[in-house]
Protein backbone atom coordinates (compact mmCIF):
# COMPACT_ATOMS: atom_id res chain seq x y z
CA UNK A 1 0.00 0.00 0.00
CA UNK A 2 1.44 3.14 -1.04
CA UNK A 3 2.00 6.30 1.61
CA UNK A 4 -0.60 8.09 0.04
CA UNK A 5 -3.42 5.08 0.33
CA UNK A 6 -2.39 4.83 4.17
CA UNK A 7 -2.76 7.76 4.74
CA UNK A 8 -6.29 8.53 3.55
CA UNK A 9 -7.12 4.80 5.22
CA UNK A 10 -5.58 6.75 8.78
CA UNK A 11 -7.69 9.82 7.61
CA UNK A 12 -10.38 7.24 7.13
CA UNK A 13 -10.38 5.56 10.44
CA UNK A 14 -9.82 9.03 12.23
CA UNK A 15 -13.48 10.24 10.79
CA UNK A 16 -15.29 7.26 11.82
CA UNK A 17 -13.69 8.17 15.79
CA UNK A 18 -15.78 11.42 14.90
CA UNK A 19 -19.31 9.13 14.37
CA UNK A 20 -18.40 7.89 17.90
CA UNK A 21 -20.51 9.41 20.46
CA UNK A 22 -19.71 10.28 23.76
CA UNK A 23 -21.75 7.58 25.42
CA UNK A 24 -20.26 5.12 23.27
CA UNK A 25 -16.84 5.66 23.98
CA UNK A 26 -17.44 5.67 27.68
CA UNK A 27 -18.76 2.33 26.83
CA UNK A 28 -15.62 1.44 24.52
CA UNK A 29 -13.20 2.82 26.82
CA UNK A 30 -14.30 0.42 29.84
CA UNK A 31 -13.20 -2.12 27.74
CA UNK A 32 -16.75 -3.26 26.46
CA UNK A 33 -17.09 -4.17 23.06
CA UNK A 34 -19.60 -2.37 20.24
CA UNK A 35 -22.49 -3.70 20.82
CA UNK A 36 -22.70 -3.24 24.50
CA UNK A 37 -20.71 0.60 24.46
CA UNK A 38 -24.14 1.05 21.84
CA UNK A 39 -26.07 -0.54 24.62
CA UNK A 40 -24.44 1.63 27.30
CA UNK A 41 -24.82 4.52 24.89
CA UNK A 42 -28.94 3.87 24.81
CA UNK A 43 -29.57 3.61 28.92
CA UNK A 44 -27.71 6.85 29.21
CA UNK A 45 -29.66 8.38 26.98
CA UNK A 46 -32.95 6.90 28.53
CA UNK A 47 -31.28 8.18 32.42
CA UNK A 48 -31.02 11.41 30.62
CA UNK A 49 -34.48 11.65 29.67
CA UNK A 50 -35.85 10.51 32.40
CA UNK A 51 -34.27 13.24 34.84
CA UNK A 52 -35.32 15.78 32.31
CA UNK A 53 -39.18 14.48 32.72
CA UNK A 54 -38.61 14.17 36.31
CA UNK A 55 -37.83 18.09 36.87
CA UNK A 56 -40.49 18.90 34.51
CA UNK A 57 -42.80 16.87 36.51
CA UNK A 58 -42.15 19.26 39.77
CA UNK A 59 -45.49 21.54 39.77
CA UNK A 60 -47.09 21.09 36.61
CA UNK A 61 -49.55 23.64 35.40
CA UNK A 62 -52.43 23.01 33.09
CA UNK A 63 -54.07 24.37 30.14
CA UNK A 64 -56.16 26.52 32.67
CA UNK A 65 -53.31 27.66 35.09
CA UNK A 66 -53.86 25.28 38.03
CA UNK A 67 -50.36 24.03 39.38
CA UNK A 68 -50.85 20.71 40.40
CA UNK A 69 -48.60 18.53 43.41
CA UNK A 70 -47.39 15.48 42.98
CA UNK A 71 -46.03 15.32 45.96
CA UNK A 72 -48.85 13.37 47.53
CA UNK A 73 -48.31 10.82 44.94
CA UNK A 74 -46.41 8.21 47.30
CA UNK A 75 -46.90 4.64 46.89
CA UNK A 76 -45.02 2.06 49.30
CA UNK A 77 -45.22 0.62 52.60
CA UNK A 78 -42.57 0.15 55.35
CA UNK A 79 -41.15 -3.00 53.90
CA UNK A 80 -40.51 -1.31 50.19
CA UNK A 81 -38.75 1.29 48.79
CA UNK A 82 -41.09 4.23 48.14
CA UNK A 83 -40.78 5.75 45.18
CA UNK A 84 -43.46 8.36 43.80
CA UNK A 85 -46.05 7.65 41.14
CA UNK A 86 -44.27 10.77 38.86
CA UNK A 87 -40.96 8.81 38.98
CA UNK A 88 -43.46 6.04 37.64
CA UNK A 89 -44.33 7.85 35.18
CA UNK A 90 -41.24 9.57 33.87
CA UNK A 91 -39.65 6.06 34.01
CA UNK A 92 -42.01 4.66 31.47
CA UNK A 93 -42.34 7.87 29.45
CA UNK A 94 -38.43 7.56 28.66
CA UNK A 95 -38.28 4.18 27.68
CA UNK A 96 -41.36 4.86 25.40
CA UNK A 97 -39.14 7.21 23.66
CA UNK A 98 -40.12 10.62 24.96
CA UNK A 99 -37.16 12.70 24.45
CA UNK A 100 -37.27 16.15 24.15
CA UNK A 101 -38.28 17.99 20.38
CA UNK A 102 -38.91 20.85 20.33
CA UNK A 103 -36.94 24.58 22.71
CA UNK A 104 -39.10 25.00 25.50
CA UNK A 105 -41.19 27.75 26.11
CA UNK A 106 -42.07 28.27 30.14
CA UNK A 107 -39.10 28.02 32.74
CA UNK A 108 -39.16 26.77 36.11
CA UNK A 109 -38.66 29.80 38.47
CA UNK A 110 -38.16 28.59 41.72
CA UNK A 111 -40.26 30.48 44.64
CA UNK A 112 -37.90 32.15 47.36
CA UNK A 113 -38.39 33.69 50.63
CA UNK A 114 -41.95 33.08 50.86
CA UNK A 115 -43.34 31.38 54.22
CA UNK A 116 -45.37 28.57 54.56
CA UNK A 117 -44.74 26.74 50.79
CA UNK A 118 -42.81 23.65 50.37
CA UNK A 119 -38.73 23.79 50.08
CA UNK A 120 -39.18 22.57 46.14
CA UNK A 121 -42.15 24.65 45.47
CA UNK A 122 -41.89 26.54 41.61
CA UNK A 123 -43.54 27.73 38.83
CA UNK A 124 -43.51 27.90 35.45
CA UNK A 125 -43.22 30.85 33.64
CA UNK A 126 -42.16 32.53 30.21
CA UNK A 127 -38.42 31.69 29.15
CA UNK A 128 -37.66 34.83 28.66
CA UNK A 129 -39.45 36.11 32.09
CA UNK A 130 -36.98 36.74 34.66
CA UNK A 131 -35.46 33.91 37.01
CA UNK A 132 -36.49 36.35 39.99
CA UNK A 133 -40.13 37.41 41.14
CA UNK A 134 -39.39 40.50 42.42
CA UNK A 135 -37.91 41.63 39.18
CA UNK A 136 -40.72 40.57 37.72
CA UNK A 137 -43.25 42.37 40.12
CA UNK A 138 -44.79 45.20 38.65
CA UNK A 139 -46.14 48.54 39.86
CA UNK A 140 -49.90 47.56 38.45
CA UNK A 141 -49.31 44.19 39.94
CA UNK A 142 -52.25 42.56 42.43
CA UNK A 143 -52.69 39.80 43.99
CA UNK A 144 -55.97 38.50 42.26
CA UNK A 145 -54.66 38.59 39.26
CA UNK A 146 -54.70 34.99 37.12
CA UNK A 147 -52.47 36.57 34.36
CA UNK A 148 -49.70 36.67 36.56
CA UNK A 149 -47.29 34.05 37.96
CA UNK A 150 -48.64 32.82 41.57
CA UNK A 151 -45.41 34.02 42.98
CA UNK A 152 -45.79 37.42 42.11
CA UNK A 153 -48.87 37.70 43.13
CA UNK A 154 -47.90 36.67 46.78
CA UNK A 155 -45.51 39.29 46.52
CA UNK A 156 -48.00 41.68 45.45
CA UNK A 157 -50.09 40.39 48.37
CA UNK A 158 -47.28 41.05 50.60
CA UNK A 159 -46.23 44.44 49.21
CA UNK A 160 -49.87 46.06 49.42
CA UNK A 161 -50.57 44.80 52.96
CA UNK A 162 -52.94 41.82 52.43
CA UNK A 163 -52.38 38.23 54.59
CA UNK A 164 -52.32 35.03 53.69
CA UNK A 165 -55.32 33.59 51.36
CA UNK A 166 -57.06 31.08 52.91
CA UNK A 167 -58.30 29.16 50.08
CA UNK A 168 -61.35 26.81 52.38
CA UNK A 169 -62.40 26.10 55.61
CA UNK A 170 -63.32 23.14 57.17
CA UNK A 171 -66.96 23.06 57.32
CA UNK A 172 -67.62 20.10 60.12
CA UNK A 173 -65.80 19.37 63.12
CA UNK A 174 -63.38 16.38 63.29
CA UNK A 175 -64.66 13.69 65.28
CA UNK A 176 -61.75 10.75 66.95
CA UNK A 177 -63.00 8.10 68.63
CA UNK A 178 -60.87 6.09 70.30
CA UNK A 179 -61.77 2.06 70.63
CA UNK A 180 -59.62 0.68 73.14
CA UNK A 181 -60.01 -3.23 72.91
CA UNK A 182 -56.97 -5.74 71.94
CA UNK A 183 -56.99 -6.93 68.67
CA UNK A 184 -58.14 -9.91 66.82
CA UNK A 185 -55.52 -12.45 66.26
CA UNK A 186 -53.80 -13.13 62.44
CA UNK A 187 -54.65 -17.03 61.61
Amino acid sequence: MSARDQSVCAEAEECEDWDISADIRVGLEAGLDMEKARHVAAMRDIQRAYLELLEVMEYPVDQNGRTHDLNILLAGGRDEVTQSTPMAIAWTAALYGFRRSADPLIKKRRFANLEGVYPNACTWVDVKAPDDAERDLQPGDYSADRLRPPDVRGLAARRDGEGPMVMSQWHTKAEVRYTDEPRPEES
